[in-house]
Parts: C-alpha cells; structure tokens; sequence
C-alpha cells in the first residue's frame, strides 16, 4: 500500500468520471464537458475534507476501439493509474446501459488484486434505481448507484471506501494534530505582525512634535505667546531622596536613555542576524505555466522521470491542470502541468476556456511560476502577460528558456538573448533565467534548485532594527523629496508579510512620496537581502499623530 492511499477511478469515456471526481474533491478540479475524450491525462488530488487524507485519481475514457492518434496513450495513462492505486472505483453510465466497452474494462480489472467498488452512475432518483439491473450480467458480486452531477450517495461511495482502508483511526489523529499545528503558527504570525504596527505608534515621539507639531494636542500646555520658565530634573544620586533609581525617573516624568546607535556593538548585529527568520517549507508549490506547445508537459515528465503526461507536437494537448508529488533532496514538492495559455481572442472552444482557467487557477495557488519560453520563438507578447499575472499576484517566478540545444549559438548568444529577457520583461528583472532543453534533459535539474531558492526567499524575515538602518542610509544619502515646500521624512519601516515580502513604510505625508523613490528604497532593500525570485512589495502609509496628555 501506498504512503497515502490512492484511490483511482476509471470506466468508459463519458461515464462520469470527472464529474465524480470534482464532487469527491469540492471544486471544479476536472475539465466536465459532455463529449468523450475531455480527459487524457491521469488527474490527481489530495482530499483532506475528510478524516482520511487520500489521493483521488481521475483518468481518461478506456477505448480501446477509438482511432484518435492520441487514444492510445490515453488507455496507457489509465492502466498506470490502474496499477499505482490501492483502492478502485468503477464507473457505468446509468443511461446507455450495458456496453460491449463496460465488459472489456471489468476482464481487466479481475486480472488484478486490489479492492474494486462498481458503480452505475446518472442514477438521479430513487425511480431510477432499476438501471442497475442489467450490469448484473457482467458478474460483479455488488453493484449501486449514485449520481456524482446532483451529489446522490457520494457520502455513502466515499465512506464506504475509506472503511477499507488499514490504521484508518491513526491517520484520522495525525490530520487532526497537523492542522491544529499550522493553525498556531498562522496565529503566531499575525500575533507578530499586530505587534510590530502597535509598535510604530511609540516610535521617537519628539521628532514627530518637530514636523507634525500641529497634530499634537496638549490638553493643559501653554497657550499662544505664554511664556514657560524652564524647569530641569534634580540630579539622581543612590541612597538619597528616592528609594531606586526607577522611582526617580517615575515622579521627575524622564526615561532611561538607550545606548546611543552609534556605539552599538557588532555582538548586537549578530543577535539581529540570529532574528531574521526564514520559515522551513513542508511543501513546495510549482506550477509550470507558458504558451501551448513550448515544452512544458516534456519538462514535467523530464523533472518526474517518467511520462507521467502525454506529449505531442499537437497544440493543446495538455487540457487539466495535473498535480503531482515529488520528493528531491529531502524536500517535497507539488509540481503542476498546466495547459497552454493563448490570447483570449484564440480561445473559440468550451474544452479550451476550462483549460485556461484551470491553468490560471493553478498559478495563482502555486509558490513559484515556472514560465516556459521556446528559444526558437524568443519572448512574445503572451510571455510578458503570463508573467505579469504572476508578478501582479506575488508569485516567486523562475524563467526557463526551453529548447536552448536547437538554437544556433555563438559566444555572445546567452548574453544577447538574457538582454533581450530584460528588456521585454523590465517588471520582474529579479527572476532567475536558466537556459534548458526539457528533451535531452540538459540542466534540467536546476529548474528545482531555483525554485526551491526562490520559494524560501520568499519566506525570509527581516529583522526590523536592521531594515531600518539600511532604509535611513539610503534616505539620508537621496535627496529627499518634497511636498508643497514640506520636506518628506521618513520615520520608520516594519516588514508586515512574507511571500511576498511586503513592507510598510511610514512617512509624515504620502503624497510627496515619488515612484523613483520608492524604487530606489527597493532597489537598496534586493542589493541587502536578495529576494532572488519575488517582487518586493511596498506599501506608503502616513504615520499616525500621536496625543499627549499631561497629568
């Protein structure tokens, strides 16, 4: 048996298949169109909505009689799932009845010794229960029926199953205990985050009386053209007047004055290098995202080894977007075929538009987008808008020049064609370019190294004293801008999220804040601490007036 269970479903084209499969899981995973041969490749998900974590697996239509160039390799795609899985779901259309193709798929399936649940699907009431009948002459022991479109006795298909399935209680309290684990550390997180906003309102209240003197209120302080004798502490000395030093800075209102910045030891740096934080990734997600027909399902199978997906010279012949788990030095990751993305415009088909927005839902939950560029064709329009949508959304994102082995090269060829992904990409110029060939495998297992650097560098922490001395240099040394005469200070910085690193910077006004500006904050934030791979995100905010009150 598997480390986590897989549970397959097959059957004829048409039966239903994907359709079960998208009510089991919770969401339209499955392209569903009401034409055979939708599906071709084996399509995988984690079901966690249930006690029992387990992987469903749907597959194309097995005909063997069907004459599409492709079919073949469809039927082939369906017999690995058959033999990976421990448990399998056999699916006939209630509506067609029996078919000479239902009897050739149960001949097979007695060849193996795995537990086999057959069900007659489109059953859609209870007057409709009668249809199963006639699949009793295929000499199965047990038949039901369900209907995966209205949901009718899938609880009972999927309960029934999961009671099949060894140390069923041991499973069911580890799902319980890591899901109570990952919810402390979301709540740590945000714990974290709400403390270091509550700190900006304490933040050197003095400088903020010298700019934004007029937000302050003092609800007994002198009024306009008064005038104020100055008064100055009595000197502490130990064993006098007051019990401890604390009780004299108490009645005399003064604070203990802070080592001053500029005789901060290096042990104090180090301490703040020990604080930046970079949270460990259980999983890493990797979708693979391009123009149909780049080589992107080739580079799946290559990054696998195994053709886990069909591949062909035909456009389009990825249609799901397919998941797959994969373990490599230690680390696991999700990695995820999509199907080609083509200008709205082209997309004339159903078939085609589910696929397309499979795909950009499979990007937007990723951790790193993988964009697959053909050398032959260089970087086109459609490139720069795949990686506008993973730039826009935060996404670590990794360039991959594919099909590098068929170009004709000179010395100069790698360096000419990496100007030419600049230039074209000038938005995401902190992606890491790798120039491969997914056929031979050629550099090929770089592609997970990088991601793997980008999806952590996502995740590091800055320690917040350290931000901002690198922050105020760079102030400092700017000309600083101004704003109807008013000169723009900068206050304070505090990194509010990770992945992507987001950073919140507070300034007496925003207004006055320019875009060069901000850029060259950014451009000072990558040169200290990398971020190879994600966007660094800023956001403007004016620092709040803060009122005292005498007592």
């Amino acid at each position: 048996m598997n480390a986590m269970p897989i549970i397959a479903i097959v059957g004829r084209p048409n039966v239903g298949k994907s359709t079960l499969f998208n009510r089991v899981v919770g969401e339209n995973k499955a392209i569903v169109e009401d034409l055979p041969g939708v599906t071709r490749d084996r399509n995988y998900a984690l079901v966690e909505n249930y006690s029992f974590p387990f992987y469903l697996v749907d597959t194309g239509g097995y005909d063997t009689d069907n004459t599409d160039p492709l079919q073949k390799r469809v039927v082939e795609q369906t017999m690995v799932a058959v033999d990976e899985a421990d448990i399998i779901l056999c699916l006939f259309d209630g509506n067609t009845g029996l078919q000479a193709g239902d009897e050739e798929i149960v001949s097979i399936l007695r060849g193996y010794n795995k537990t086999i649940f057959y069900y007659v699907n489109k059953c859609d009431g209870k007057e409709q229960e009668e249809k199963i009948y006639d699949f009793y002459a295929l000499g199965v022991s047990e038949l039901k029926d369900l209907s995966a479109k209205y949901g009718r006795n899938i609880n009972d298909v999927v309960e029934e199953t999961l009671k099949t399935l060894p140390d069923y209680e041991e499973q069911a309290r580890r799902t319980k205990e890591k899901r109570e684990r990952l919810q402390a550390q979301q709540e740590d997180m945000e714990l974290e985050i709400q403390r270091e906003l509550a700190a900006l309102n304490t933040d050197d209240e003095d400088e903020e009386l010298e700019d934004d003197g007029g937000d302050f209120e003092f609800s007994d302080g002198p009024g306009e053209g008064d005038s104020v004798e100055p008064r100055f502490a009595p000197v502490f000395t130990p064993g006098g007047e007051w019990e401890s030093e604390n009780d004299y800075l108490k009645e005399n209102r003064l604070t203990k004055l802070a080592p001053s910045k500029g005789s901060a030891s290096t042990e104090e740096e180090q301490e703040e290098e020990k604080q930046e934080e970079v949270i460990a990734l259980d999983l890493i997600k990797i979708a693979l995202v391009g123009k149909p027909n780049v080589g992107k399902s080739t580079l799946y199978n290559t990054l696998l080894g195994e053709e886990r997906v069909i591949t062909s010279d035909i456009a389009g012949t990825t249609r799901d977007s397919v998941d797959t788990p994969l373990k490599r030095d230690g680390q696991d990751y999700l990695l995820v075929d999509t199907a080609g993305l083509r200008k709205k415009a082209r997309v004339t088909d159903n078939v085609e538009h589910y696929s397309t927005l499979r795909a950009l839902k499979a990007l937007s939950a990723a951790d790193v987008c993988v964009l697959v560029i053909d050398a032959l064709e260089g970087v086109s329009e459609q490139d720069t808008k795949i990686a506008g949508l993973a730039h826009d959304q935060g996404l670590g994102l990794v360039i991959c020049i594919n099909k590098w082995d068929a170009v004709e090269k000179t010395h100069h060829s790698v360096h000419e064609f990496t100007l030419d992904v600049r230039d074209k990409l000038k938005f995401a110029r902190y992606a890491p370019i790798i120039y491969i060939s997914a056929l031979s495998g050629r550099r090929c297992p770089r592609v997970l190294d990088t991601a793997k650097e980008v999806a952590y560098a996502r995740q590091r922490r800055i320690p917040t004293g350290k931000l901002n001395r690198i922050l105020k240099r760079v102030h400092e040394r700017t000309s600083a801008p101004t704003y109807r005469g008013l000169v723009l200070k900068f206050y304070f910085a505090a990194q509010v999220a990770v992945a992507p690193p987001r950073i919140a910077l507070f300034f007496n006004f925003t207004r006055g804040v320019h875009f060069s500006y901000l850029r060259a904050l950014k451009n000072a934030i990558r040169d200290e601490f990398g971020f190879v791979g994600s966007d660094i995100k800023l956001s403007v905010r004016r620092k709040t007036s803060i009122k005292l009150h005498r007592s």
